[in-house]
């Protein structure tokens, strides 16, 4: 089973995103899952870009790019980079599939194939 992430593994499921607890009440306000609705999702493109779903109250129509590199030691595992925040470190879930988080937000894959997601926007 693959434990390094590649570009590919990023551009081909729908994400679900999260803020984390302490990052305050105003994101936990916005954030869905602090209300007990479905997760905010995300699908990265192959181009560099993110979407978002309609209705997207965090979303607000930014532009969003992301890129993956190799940490600064050159010996660890890929980073994802999404604009100028703090890269998300990936690993792997029980189930196999993927997590990417940082201080701030956890990004889980769904496993939902980006072809079989609603239309992002």
């Amino acid at each position: 089973m693959q434990t390094s992430i590649e570009a590919r593994d990023l551009c081909t499921v729908v994400w679900e995103l999260r803020y984390k607890e302490h990052t305050g009440e105003y994101w936990k306000q916005l954030d869905p899952y602090y209300r007990g609705l479905p997760l905010m999702r995300r699908i990265f493109h192959k181009d560099g870009h993110i979407t978002a779903e309609p209705m997207d109250q965090i979303w607000g129509g930014h532009e969003c790019s992301w890129t993956l590199r190799r940490s600064k030691s050159k010996a660890g595992p890929p980073l994802v980079r999404i604009n100028h925040w703090p890269p998300l470190t990936i690993s792997r879930t029980l189930a196999w599939g993927w997590k990417m988080e940082n201080a701030w937000v956890v990004y889980t894959s769904t496993g939902e194939t980006v072809t079989s997601s609603p239309s992002p926007t």
